[in-house]
């Protein structure tokens, strides 16, 4: 039982840092039920402050995650302009082997 009430100890003292060093945090995570409401909340953190809180290797995990919604952010975006040019270019085989002049 001493376990665990020192375990609910340490988790209230994170909150209480996190708090401290970045106020506003819990009416942003519990303030809507957005589904990308994790990204806002990840981009408010700065790798400094969330390694002073919880160490090294969160701060890197976070910026792994922050970078890696960025990378697939700009690959979704590169997507939709693919399937954008694929459904409205043309689709006539006949018209653009025709208009081929690099068949000959």
């Amino acid at each position: 039982m001493e376990a665990h009430s020192l375990v609910s100890l340490e988790k209230m003292q994170r909150r209480i840092d996190l708090d401290r060093l970045v106020p506003g945090w819990a009416e942003l995570h519990h303030g809507s039920k957005n589904p990308l409401n994790w990204n806002r909340l990840l981009n408010k953190f700065s790798d400094e402050k969330v390694q002073e809180l919880c160490g090294s290797d969160v701060a890197l995990y976070l910026a792994f995650l922050r970078w890696s919604s960025k990378f697939f952010l700009a690959v979704s975006a590169v997507n939709v302009l693919v399937l954008y040019l694929y459904l409205f270019g043309e689709n006539d085989s006949k018209k653009i082997a025709d208009n081929n002049h690099y068949a000959t």
